[in-house]
C-alpha cells in the first residue's frame, strides 16, 4: 500500500499539478500582465519570456524524468546492459532538454539561458564519464575518470560562484560608486569651508 500511495502522490504532485499549471498559464497568456494577475502567479513565469510563460512546468516534467530514470529504471548487476540503462536514460534526456533550452532561450536574461545552458552541459558530461568509468576495467583508468568528473563539477559550481559574485557587484557598484563620490564632495566641501574659516581669521588677526 505504501508503494501505491507513493505513486500516487507522486502521479497527483509531480505530473498532473505541474500539467494543469501549464495548461492555466497557457490559457492566461493574455493576461500575464494584468496586476490582478501579476499578483497571484508572476512567481511562476516572471523569469520567462512571455511565449514561454509555461516553461516552469518543462523545468519541472525535466527533473521529474531525471527523478524517474534513477530510481523507477532496474538497476541490477545481474546484467551490464540493465545496470547501465538508467545512466544511458540520463545522457539521452539531458541532450534532449539541452537541445531545447538551445533552440527555446526561454529565459528573459541571457545571464539564465548561460547558466541554464553549463548546468545542462555539465550534467550530460557527468553521465557520459559515470557510463565510461563502469566500463572500464582498469582500476587507475576508473580513478582518473572520477577525478575529472569532481573536477568537472568543482569547476561549474565555481563558475556559477563566480556569476553570482559578478551579478551582485554590478548590482552594488553603482550605488557604491555614487556614494563615495557624494562623499568626497562632502569631504571636499567642508575642507574648502575650513581653509576659508582659518583664511577669514589669519586676515583679521593681521588687520588688527
Amino acid at each position: 500500500w505504501m508503494t501505491v500511495f507513493g505513486a500516487v502522490g507522486l502521479f497527483l504532485l509531480g505530473v498532473l499539478l505541474p500539467l494543469l499549471v501549464g495548461v492555466m498559464l497557457w490559457k492566461n497568456r493574455h493576461r500575464l500582465r494584468e496586476w490582478d494577475f501579476v499578483q497571484r502567479y508572476s512567481f511562476l513565469y516572471s523569469e520567462y519570456r512571455r511565449q514561454y510563460c509555461y516553461w516552469e512546468v518543462v523545468i519541472i516534467a525535466r527533473k521529474l524524468l531525471f527523478l524517474a530514470a534513477t530510481l523507477l529504471l532496474p538497476m541490477t548487476q545481474a546484467s551490464v546492459e540493465i545496470a547501465y540503462l538508467p545512466l544511458q536514460v540520463g545522457v539521452m534526456l539531458a541532450i534532449l532538454f539541452l537541445v531545447c533550452q538551445e533552440v527555446v532561450r526561454p529565459f528573459n536574461s541571457a545571464l539564465l539561458n548561460h547558466v541554464e545552458r553549463i548546468g545542462l552541459s555539465a550534467t550530460a558530461l557527468s553521465y557520459s564519464l559515470i557510463v565510461c568509468a563502469m566500463q572500464l576495467t582498469i582500476e587507475r583508468a576508473q580513478s582518473a575518470l572520477v577525478a575529472v568528473l569532481a573536477a568537472l563539477n568543482l569547476c561549474v559550481i565555481g563558475f556559477f560562484l563566480f556569476k553570482i559574485a559578478r551579478l551582485l557587484w554590478d548590482l552594488f557598484r553603482a550605488p557604491a560608486a555614487r556614494w563615495l563620490r557624494l562623499a568626497r564632495q562632502k569631504g571636499g566641501t567642508w575642507c574648502s569651508s575650513r581653509a576659508t574659516l582659518v583664511q577669514r581669521q589669519v586676515t583679521s588677526c593681521c588687520r588688527s
